[in-house]
């Protein structure tokens, strides 16, 4: 581990510039392009929109779970600025950008030369930093809060200054509150803390021994992490006792095969070469393969380097995660997401074997510039078609688009005229419960009213008064194709609005669910919309 990071030749520090200003320029169009909901963001944010900060301490709907820190911070920047898009992603916006300049002071830290601009350029670009900087889930927080931490860590070890094992102390609870995988980079930024102090109070150390404030600093970042995950365990109780049944079995293919070893090494490299290393792209199907060849190398030339701190500060977060995998607390890959707060030591690796591979060819050095300056454009071009795709296809699926401009059309229109109401969230009746506690598109159709109502962003009932024959009610209701309804219930609320209101038509209004291709039908949900007027108004 160096002290002061060496400078880099002048070319090295225009490239990283350019990652630096590309990677801000990604997450932000990304952000900035306004991407109507999709159903795994709407799932976490009902919960958000309905309940108040006691409540989010409790279960949440829709088989979510979080962090309460970060549902408060959701809560405290929509009732802020209001509930939208905007206000719902601005966390993990700001800090996916805060995440790009943590992590170019980290890898200025550990790696110098090439490998350093190869691993913050594969950083900037990677696809996951860039989504989940516009996306209202936790995901970016983990990397956050992970890279936080980690500047702690390597801060020290370079510089031995007391002061940032003081910050440790206070960053490995707040991560842990924050973020549930940061937990397992915290134990990793213990083990390295300690085994320092350790070499360092051995007879004939090079380094001056430890100070006793050292070893408390340590003792107290351990005691206050475990508070921490005690107090998150504590209060989660609820949901993990309702969720932890549905999320293993959620994740069963992530989990280890333990009750068939010889299955392990195939699915540890079908789970390494797939989601979990999809750093800058990739995917299942072995999809991460290039990835995982560039880490395999960079682990070696690091190895060879004697960089053992560095490998041990990558490697032992994913052991910790092989770890709650076979415990069956935590799932080893199966989305990326679930490995955003490894990311950056991936990168490091990989930026690490990316530059050992430019170094073998017996090339001469203008050769090597030119292929090295080829394969830095060639990372940089990850972050380019990423934000050209997005500005062609801001939405992730084009149902979610379709989805929000109905929201746009019926819930802010004035034609046809009437009192839009929605049967659930404004008459709180429902035909399906199911609908609306499990996991359904029910979810989009309730976040994209809450935004796209103008009497529900003011925070106004229903105008009764209002409603005639030239105003008519108009109530919404959303079936969800899937799930078990209730049509006698139905009718009875028909023939309990009969008195005052007559039904002079229904419309079912298409909200077909597509996959991402647009080829394969996943669900035939649809919006139902009676039409309602007062039985004694003879204009």
């Amino acid at each position: 581990m160096r002290g002061r990071p060496l400078p880099l030749p002048m070319l090295q520090y225009r490239w990283m510039t350019a990652f630096t200003v590309l990677g801000i320029a990604a997450r932000s169009v990304r952000y900035l392009l306004h991407f109507p909901l999709w159903e795994d963001e709407s799932f976490l944010c009902v919960s958000v929109m309905r309940r108040s900060y006691r409540e989010l301490m409790g279960a949440l709907d829709y088989h979510q779970a979080a962090p309460v820190p970060f549902l408060w911070l959701q809560k405290a920047v929509t009732d802020l600025v209001g509930f939208n898009e905007w206000s719902l992603r601005l966390v993990a916006y700001a800090t996916g950008i805060a995440s790009l300049f943590l992590f170019r002071r980290v890898v200025s830290r550990l790696l110098d030369g090439w490998s350093r601009v190869a691993a913050f350029g594969m950083f900037a670009v990677a696809y996951p930093g860039i989504r989940y900087a516009a996306e209202a889930k936790p995901y970016g927080m983990d990397l956050f809060v992970s890279l936080v931490v980690m500047t702690c860590v390597v801060e020290w070890l370079a510089a031995r200054r007391q002061r940032w094992l003081w910050l440790l102390a206070i960053a490995a609870p707040t991560a842990v509150a924050m973020s549930l995988p940061a937990a397992m980079v915290v134990g990793a930024a213990s083990l390295v803390v300690c085994h320092s102090l350790w070499l360092d109070a051995r007879p004939g150390a090079r380094r001056l021994r430890a100070a006793t404030s050292d070893w408390a600093a340590w003792a107290l970042m351990n005691l206050l992490a475990l508070a921490a995950g005690l107090g998150v365990v504590f209060l989660l109780r609820d949901t993990m006792t309702g969720e932890l049944a549905y999320l293993r079995n959620f994740w069963r293919a992530d989990f280890p095969p333990v009750g068939e070893p010889w299955r392990i090494p195939i699915w540890l490299l079908q789970h390494l070469a797939g989601d979990y290393l999809a750093i800058p792209f990739g995917g299942g199907n072995y999809g991460s393969t290039l990835t995982l060849g560039l880490a395999v190398a960079g682990v070696a030339a690091l190895w060879r380097q004697r960089q053992r701190t560095v490998l041990f500060i990558a490697l032992a977060p994913v052991a910790m995660n092989l770890g709650l995998a076979v415990l069956q607390l935590y799932p080893f890959g199966g989305a990326v997401k679930f490995a955003l707060y490894e990311m950056p030591m991936v990168c490091v690796v990989a930026g690490a074997g990316i530059a050992w591979a430019l170094t073998r060819p017996a090339w001469t050095e203008k050769r090597r510039q030119q292929v090295t300056a080829g394969v830095l454009c060639g990372v940089a071009a990850v972050a380019i078609v990423s934000m050209a795709r997005d500005a062609i296809h801001p939405y992730k699926t084009m149902s979610d688009a379709r989805a929000r401009q109905w929201a746009r059309q019926f819930w802010a229109a004035t034609e046809p005229p009437g009192e839009r109401v929605d049967l659930k969230t404004d008459l709180g009746i429902d035909f399906s419960t199911p609908t609306f506690q499990q996991l359904s598109w029910s979810a989009t159709y309730l976040v994209n009213q809450r935004i796209y109502s103008p009497r529900l962003q003011r925070g106004a009932g229903v105008n009764w008064a209002r409603i005639s024959r030239a105003w008519p009610l108009l109530v919404a209701e959303y079936h969800d194709a899937g799930k078990p309804y209730d049509p006698a219930g139905r009718d009875r609320w028909l023939a309990s609005l009969a008195p005052r209101f007559a039904l002079i038509g229904t419309q079912d209004v298409p909200m077909d669910r597509y996959d991402k291709s647009e080829r394969r039908l996943l669900t035939a949900d649809f919006v139902r919309v009676y039409t309602f007027v007062p039985r004694d108004d003879g204009r």
